[in-house]
């Protein structure tokens, strides 16, 4: 036999050719494999650490804030309420530790209740007779003891608790002009002075004014509030006690802007002895109270003057006005609320 040394040369080259190709595909499908079992891995541990986030979340306690007695609160009461805010966690089975004593540092407690189920509790072991508290609280579950909350304090002043306040004026659901509000209220037996309180909300959280310590059953406020819903209440105080506040009046304070004036225009002249006079739209008010004279300070010489039935910006005026120099003004109004006059403003008739 013949031997061919190129047939030998061309197998040679395409079976390594094929063995090269063999390996590059092995090596991609091992590759592609090892990505693809890395990236389980990784969503597993991801998967696995965002299980472990969440569940951590939802089996932790928050520390316990403080509602009442309040820090600093000077009580006087038969008994003494705790509250605090109220944790919540999956599974429940919470209970709150309560902490009183005289001391700074809550050492030798009065008061040590471990096994409270709920975020309140009333005692009447504590002395009174302006004696010094301090207390705090933290929740527990069988697994989590949570952090103390901030210690506050409160005096113990008497048992007797001091009478709670009447409003009287501004009257429950009424408006009111916000333009130097009087409150007054009742006089308390045994109280030298009293505190006001206003807010924009019912619970009493967003205090827009307060004022303590006032003597006598009446303030005047200079606050300039915005237009809007309020709520006002009073408690007395003396030198052992903070009273309760009173039960909370609901008034709608209003601000009246100043009415701008659009015709006749100031140092205008007219064309016809009946001008209609219009003015711009004031918020809140639902009534116009127009004057016309002709002397500049209205105190004499009035030829118009109409409140309590224009409801809209205009006045189609009845009066005829001959040649002269006139000068009108409008207030707008609510109910007993009227806002400061206009500008005066001229007008002629030729």
């Amino acid at each position: 036999m013949k031997f061919n040394l190129f047939k030998l040369i061309n197998f040679v080259i395409i079976t390594n050719i094929a063995f090269i190709i063999t390996n590059i595909y092995m090596c991609v499908d091992n590759d592609s494999e090892a990505n693809i079992i890395n990236s389980t891995t990784t969503n597993t541990n991801s998967s696995s650490e965002s299980l472990s986030t969440s569940n951590s979340s939802l089996y932790t306690l928050s520390n316990v804030v403080l509602t009442s007695p309040t820090k600093g609160n000077k009580i006087c009461n038969a008994s003494v309420q705790f509250t605090w805010d109220e944790q919540v966690i999956v599974g429940g089975g919470i209970t709150y530790t309560l902490v009183v004593s005289t001391l700074g540092n809550l050492d030798s407690p009065i008061i040590n209740n471990t096994s409270l189920t709920v975020s309140s509790y009333s005692t009447t072991v504590l002395i009174a007779g302006n004696i010094k508290y301090y207390w705090r609280v933290r929740a527990i579950t069988s697994q989590i003891t949570g952090e103390w909350s901030d210690i506050s304090y409160f005096t113990y002043g008497s048992t007797t608790p001091l009478e709670m306040a009447v409003l009287l004026t501004p009257v429950n659901n009424t408006t009111v002009c916000n333009s130097g509000t009087t409150f007054t209220w009742n006089a308390i037996t045994g109280v030298s002075q009293y505190d006001l309180s206003i807010t924009s909300d019912s619970d009493f959280q967003n205090v827009v004014f307060e004022n303590t310590g006032i003597f006598g059953t009446s303030y005047t406020s200079n606050s300039s509030l915005a237009s809007g819903i309020y709520y006002w209440r009073v408690r007395g105080i003396n030198e052992t006690c903070n009273g309760i506040f009173s039960e909370p009046y609901i008034i709608e304070l209003v601000w009246l802007i100043q009415p701008v004036g659009l015709s006749p225009a100031n140092n205008s002249y007219i064309n016809t002895s009946q001008p209609t006079f219009t003015w711009n739209q004031v918020e809140y008010a639902d009534k116009y109270h127009i004057q016309i004279a002709t002397q500049s300070d209205f105190a004499s010489g009035m030829l118009v003057d109409v409140s309590g039935v224009l409801t809209n910006t205009y006045y189609s005026s009845t009066v005829s006005f001959t040649a002269g120099t006139y000068y009108w003004r409008v207030q707008a109004v609510i109910g007993t609320c009227s806002s400061a006059y206009s500008n005066v403003y001229v007008f002629i008739n030729p």
